[in-house]
């Protein structure tokens, strides 16, 4: 045997090392980059902590919404006060949307003024009084922000003023005569209006509400707000006679439509959070 071979047990040997070597190399190269924890801090009526039993049914309507969404890979961990949402390769904002409260209302509209751009943001206290004069003082003096301490914070049972998501008028709305009562949700296009809509169908009790308010309120507008924020305010032009409704709005786009139509069918988390 020539001197200058090479064994053959040898060549099998660094062929194996160099195998080994693009394996390890390659390990992960497919995986999606990791997301941008969003954490959700809950809160409850009396400022107490939590259940832990709660928080788990709170886990898993956001994975129902994820697995729904596409968005394989997603992570719901449950803390001592809330839960950490972590969708792969996400910035935070696939987050924030399946981890919204997605509480819907449907409440009478009072009265409405543009908002002041001068005015103020006050608290829960005045947005929510039953008081009249606070109420004509608070419609008039009400800046619409982009953040919104009220925003998912309002109790159904009391009045309220809030803005709606063009951020330009400021609504008086009585209590709600609707909360949630979602049977199903799916987005489509209102093919007169070219616009991006959600079609809501009411379960049995609030289909009954809903045909019963619009029968014996027709002509007066009723709001449908989504975590606090008025989404669409329509005039009722007749009574309604099956359980569905039309959910519509300037902002509401391609993707935040399919968006809200998810968190609604998927039903309302049970606790309201701050996202952050």
């Amino acid at each position: 045997m020539s001197t200058n071979a090479v064994p053959l047990r040898a060549v099998w040997a660094a062929l194996s090392v160099i195998g080994l070597a693009a394996a390890v190399a390659g390990c992960g190269a497919d995986e999606p980059p990791a997301g941008t924890p969003v954490t959700l801090t809950a809160h409850t009526a009396d400022e107490s902590r939590p259940s832990p039993d709660v928080l788990q049914a709170a886990r898993t309507v956001i994975e129902k919404r994820a697995e729904d969404a596409g968005l394989n890979g997603t992570t719901v961990e449950v803390g001592t006060d809330g839960l950490t949402v972590t969708v792969p390769g996400d910035d935070g904002t696939r987050a924030r949307a399946i981890g919204r409260t997605g509480r819907l209302h449907l409440r009478p509209v009072l009265s409405t003024a543009p908002s002041n751009q001068f005015g103020t943001v006050p608290g829960k206290a005045q947005r929510q009084s039953t008081d009249p004069a606070v109420q004509a003082q608070t419609l008039a003096n009400l800046e619409c922000t982009d953040t919104d301490p009220l925003v998912d914070g309002d109790d159904p049972a009391l009045p309220m003023i809030t803005c709606d998501t063009d951020r330009k008028t400021v609504y008086l709305l009585g209590p709600a005569f609707i909360e949630n009562g979602i049977a199903d949700a799916q987005p489509q296009l209102d093919q007169r209006s070219s616009r991006h809509t959600v079609l809501i169908t009411f379960d049995a009790t609030a289909g009954a509400k809903y045909m019963a308010y619009t029968a014996a309120n027709l002509y007066t507008m009723v709001a449908f707000t989504v975590d606090g924020t008025v989404l669409s305010a329509p005039q009722i032009q007749a009574a309604m006679t099956s359980p569905l409704t039309q959910l519509s709005g300037s902002q509401l786009t391609e993707e935040s439509t399919t968006d809200l139509a998810r968190t609604l069918r998927f039903g309302a988390l049970p606790l309201t959070f701050t996202a952050s």
